[in-house]
């Protein structure tokens, strides 16, 4: 646009700015995990591979070869960060290895890229949940009972861990104290933190997903699942499970918006 062209859009916004601009709420900084490609990245335990599917449900990356992958995150940086039975390892767009942590106590059950650089890991049968720098050294350690096998960092610092074997979720701080959790679990796997302060909690033993309130009531659930692996709100509201027969986004009424038949899905994220 010329100069001229230009005129009317930025009279606007400078009539926004000392207007309704000076009473704006602005947020910072923005959540950059909220704007998603769409994409989604599936753990095929069963077959020694990861798969990457487009919006419109295409295979578009695979990394076979793998050694029981069990769960995936997309970066920033178009990398996949996979944990498997061979550690922790960050792979490039072409599935060239680009980093990697072993040497754990134990192999990682799954693993959190931090915005810090460093890389978060949980590991089950040694209950330790490690935060890894860059060149390998450990920046912080804890040991929790009850098979740590998900983890997330919070905004607040803590952590929340979903324990498998103690049927619990747990936020901790970096000393481990436990300031917030949910009991009585059935083999819980995945726990997401909600914007609403609620919790998405997948139940392997269960077979359901549901969200829990921060005093501890169930607020919305979608059971009848065969081994509920993950769970994951989307950023429109739906929720993306993985369970033993396929990968499904469901709505808040329980209506299947997509679904993907996949034999030894184990772990799927949309990012």
């Amino acid at each position: 646009q010329d100069a001229l062209e230009r005129e009317k859009p930025i009279g606007r916004w400078a009539e926004w700015v000392k207007g309704k601009g000076r009473t704006s709420r602005l947020h910072f900084p923005l959540k950059g995990d909220r704007f998603e490609l769409g994409h989604t990245l599936i753990t095929i335990a069963g077959q020694n591979k990861v798969i990457e599917l487009d919006a419109s449900g295409k295979q578009v990356w695979e990394k076979t070869g793998l050694n029981s992958p069990w769960s995936i995150m997309g970066l920033t940086n178009g990398h996949r960060l996979i944990s498997s039975e061979e550690g922790c390892i960050e792979y490039d767009a072409s599935g060239k290895e680009v980093w990697r942590k072993d040497g754990l106590s134990d192999n990682p059950h799954d693993s959190r890229r931090l915005e810090n650089g460093n890389t978060l890991i949980a590991c089950y049968a040694s209950k330790k949940v490690v935060e890894i720098r860059p060149d390998g050294s450990t920046a912080w350690e804890i040991t929790i009972n009850g098979g740590p096998v998900e983890l997330r960092r919070l905004n607040s610092e803590r952590t929340l861990v979903t324990l498998n074997t103690g049927g619990r979720v747990v936020e901790v701080d970096r000393a481990g104290k436990v300031h917030w959790e949910i009991k009585g679990l059935n083999k819980p796997m995945t726990a997401q933190r909600l914007e609403n302060g609620s919790t998405l909690v997948a139940e392997y033993g269960g077979g359901r997903v549901a969200e829990w309130d921060r005093v501890g009531n169930v607020v919305w659930q979608y059971k009848g699942l065969e081994r509920a692996y993950s769970a994951e709100r989307l950023s429109n509201g739906n929720t993306l499970i993985a369970c033993r027969t396929d990968v499904r986004e469901v709505d808040r009424q329980g209506k299947i918006i997509w679904q993907k038949k996949v034999t030894g899905v184990y772990h799927a994220i949309r990012y």
